[in-house]
């Protein structure tokens, strides 16, 4: 029996490999592809449902520009604003929606998608801390750790995550009150 030479045998597993990484991710890219409706369809129910959450008093919520804002509007009028607020908290991405009043006061935001730390960092989507940021404008959102009056307390082990929400809420209230004039 004559022995296999190295390279032919290398050659086999380097194109067995190919083979079955061209194969996975065809198998990957269909089931994406098949997913990816019903995958955009649930963010947007997600969506949707946050803001019949955070102004249960509209009627309606009427596109605001390409950026993904809207107005929320009912019989009488202007309700507020649905904002999008993006920050970078300590797992990466933190994905909101916020409520602002028509005198840019913040309402209330949910978070909808982030990669925080279970059991810290997640707290963020809780009552608690959420509450703490209700009628706060631009400006008023510091976070501290020492409980300060007048101020955001931030969730105990998780700052980093605390902070970046409260700058991105900050940020989403300043960008509003740029592009709409909302007083503050």
């Amino acid at each position: 029996m004559q022995a296999e030479r190295p390279k032919a045998s290398i050659l086999r597993i380097t194109l067995n490999l190919v083979a079955a990484s061209l194969v996975s991710g065809c198998v990957i890219a269909g089931v994406y592809r098949l997913a990816e409706p019903r995958i955009l369809d649930n963010r947007r129910m997600m969506s949707e449902e946050a803001m019949r959450r955070l102004v249960p008093g509209a009627a309606e919520f009427v596109p605001d520009g390409p950026n993904g804002r809207y107005e929320a509007r009912s019989a009488s009028g202007l309700e507020g604003y649905i904002v999008p607020a993006e920050g970078r908290g300590y797992g990466g991405t933190i994905k909101m929606t916020a409520a602002v009043s028509p005198d840019g006061k913040l309402v209330g935001f949910e978070i909808l998608s982030h990669n925080e730390t279970p059991g810290l960092g997640d707290r963020a989507a809780e009552k608690p801390f959420r509450d703490q940021f209700s009628g706060r404008a631009k400006g008023q959102l510091e976070v501290t750790k020492t409980g300060e009056a007048g101020k955001v307390e931030a969730i105990s082990g998780a700052t980093i995550t605390s902070k970046a929400v409260a700058a991105a809420l900050d940020k989403a209230l300043g960008d509003l009150a740029a592009s709409k004039g909302v007083k503050r």
